[in-house]
């Protein structure tokens, strides 16, 4: 009966899209991607997150979603 996260929305919302974080790509635009400061990299959903908040275009492969510039 608790109140449901941003984070596990974010899960359930990016599964059902079949979206999946690049997290290389994150990890080297930092600069440029829609960050919130309560999301600390130690949060399990951290890279998801990313995945929701930041619009982008994608080459999808069987390794997963490798983000375009």
């Amino acid at each position: 009966d608790q109140t449901i996260t941003r984070a596990e929305v974010v899960s359930v919302v990016n599964r059902m899209l079949h979206r999946a974080p690049d997290h290389a790509y994150v990890d080297a635009h930092m600069d440029t991607l829609i960050c919130f400061p309560d999301v600390k990299e130690s949060l399990w959903a951290y890279y998801g997150i990313f995945e929701a908040a930041n619009g982008h275009t994608c080459d999808i492969t069987q390794k997963g979603e490798s983000w375009k510039e």
